[in-house]
């Protein structure tokens, strides 16, 4: 989809049908392979920002491979830096939906966990027992 991103769904107000978006919850566990090899720092920082990303969750063994080319063009540009490079490292990026507008012209959504809510169902247990003890006093 050309032209600017479009708006979160929470903040359009559109009364006419468009396509459903996907919410995903980002992770809170890193989901991607380790990166091996020598790499510039910032090739590492974009790698593990990736790993660590909610879009990651969404990713194929292709998609990971594409992502190591990402690398070997980040450490290329910055060894000797060129405006040609540069596009095509960020429409590589594109691909890979790195940036929020990038997935919001797919209409994927990413909302952080709410970090208030537990885990799994131990801990709601451990909630409701400590509710009824409180109550019980």
């Amino acid at each position: 989809m050309p032209g600017p991103p479009p708006k979160r769904s929470s903040q359009r107000r559109r009364r006419n049908k468009t396509a459903p978006t996907t919410k995903a919850i980002a992770a809170r566990e890193v989901l991607g392979p380790k990166l091996t090899g020598r790499h510039s720092a910032a090739a590492r920082r974009f790698w593990e920002a990736l790993r660590r990303s909610g879009q990651a969750q969404f990713f194929e063994p292709s998609d990971w491979a594409a992502a190591e080319l990402v690398v070997a063009a980040i450490d290329t540009f910055i060894k000797k830096p060129s405006a040609m490079m540069l596009a095509s490292i960020n429409s590589a990026m594109s691909n890979l939906l790195v940036t929020e507008g990038d997935r919001r012209r797919v209409r994927l959504e990413l909302e952080r966990p709410d970090e208030t809510q537990p885990d799994d169902a131990s801990e709601i247990a451990k909630l409701d027992e400590y509710r009824r003890r409180i109550r019980s006093s």
